[in-house]
């Protein structure tokens, strides 16, 4: 078993996989231990850090709505409030 350490943790557990092609990409499988770890199910996100030093992380991506998100589904709310004005003011206007 090959043991290194990362910064404070210890790697002794490497789980080998192989990268396939899926269309125009490619990709690999995560093993059960890996979703557990990371509290992983189906439809979740996740994120790729690549480190000055050649290495990649992996973590869950949490969907938090930043501004953009909440500009959006207001721009959206405002435009089904107006087409709401519309559809009133055509009835009191016939």
């Amino acid at each position: 078993m090959d043991e290194r350490v990362y910064g404070n943790t210890m790697a002794s557990d490497y789980i080998k996989r192989k990268v396939t092609k899926i269309g125009n990409s490619h990709g690999v499988t995560l093993p059960s231990k890996v979703m557990e770890h990371l509290k992983l199910g189906p439809g979740d996100e996740v994120r790729f850090r690549i480190g000055n030093d050649g290495r990649v992380a992996l973590d869950k991506h949490e969907n938090t709505s930043g501004p953009e998100d909440r500009s959006d589904g207001f721009r959206q709310l405002m435009d089904n409030y107006e087409a709401s004005f519309r559809i009133m003011k055509n009835r009191q206007n016939p």
